[in-house]
C-alpha cells in the first residue's frame, strides 16, 4: 500500500515522536511517497534531521500536464493550502485515477476536509476525463491506530507515541489521542 506523505506527517513521525522510531515501523509496512514540493519544504527548512528522513522516500509522480492542472485546481479550491499539501493531494488523485491504491497522509484539518470532497468536483472530471473514487485520507493518528489494530505496534508503544505527540507542537485533541492509547 502506498502512503503519500505531506511534510507535516514527516515532521510528526520523524521529529515529534521521540521515544520510538515510528517511521521505521511505517516504512516496514508501506511504501512511502513524497512530492517535489514536500522535498523542497524539507530542504528549505535547513533541518538536517528532516532532510535525512526524506532520503529513503520515493518521489510520487512526474509533473505532467494533468498533474499541473490538478495542482492549479486544488489551489483554486482553497488557496490556503501549502505547496506540499497541494501536490500531495494531486499525487493521490493521479494514482487513484490510475487505479493504484493509496492514501494521502496529511495532518492539517483544512487539507483533509478538502480531500474528502475533491473527488466530486466537476473540473476534476474534465482534467482526468472520468470520475474517480473517493480519495483515501488519513493522518499520523490514523496510521498509528491502523498499525496498532494490525498488531504491528504494541499498546505500550502507542501510549508512548501519544505521550510524545501530546507534549510536542503537534495539535491534537485528547479524543484523537485516546484512539491510539
Amino acid at each position: 500500500m502506498i502512503k503519500i506523505f505531506d511534510n507535516s506527517v514527516i515532521t510528526s513521525m520523524g521529529k515529534e515522536v521521540i521515544s520510538v522510531d515510528l517511521l521505521q515501523y511505517v516504512k516496514a509496512q508501506y511504501t512511502i511517497f513524497i512530492t517535489d514540493a514536500v522535498v523542497t519544504e524539507c530542504m528549505d527548512s535547513n533541518d538536517n534531521s528532516l532532510i535525512d528522513i526524506i532520503q529513503d522516500f520515493h518521489v510520487a509522480v512526474n509533473k505532467d500536464e494533468r498533474f499541473l492542472q490538478l495542482v492549479e485546481l486544488i489551489k483554486k479550491i482553497d488557496n490556503r493550502l501549502g505547496p506540499g499539501e497541494t501536490e500531495t493531494i494531486a499525487a493521490s488523485i493521479m494514482l487513484t485515477h490510475l487505479g493504484v491504491e493509496n492514501y494521502v497522509v496529511i495532518d492539517e484539518a483544512l487539507a483533509r476536509k478538502k480531500v474528502s470532497k475533491i473527488h466530486v468536483n466537476s473540473k476534476l472530471t474534465e482534467i482526468l476525463g472520468s470520475t474517480i473514487p473517493k480519495i483515501k485520507c488519513t493522518g499520523t493518528i490514523g496510521i498509528v491506530k491502523h498499525l496498532r489494530d494490525k498488531g504491528v505496534l504494541p499498546k505500550e508503544i502507542c501510549q508512548r507515541i501519544a505521550s510524545d505527540l501530546k507534549s510536542s507542537n503537534f495539535r491534537v485533541t485528547d479524543e484523537l489521542l485516546a484512539l491510539i492509547r
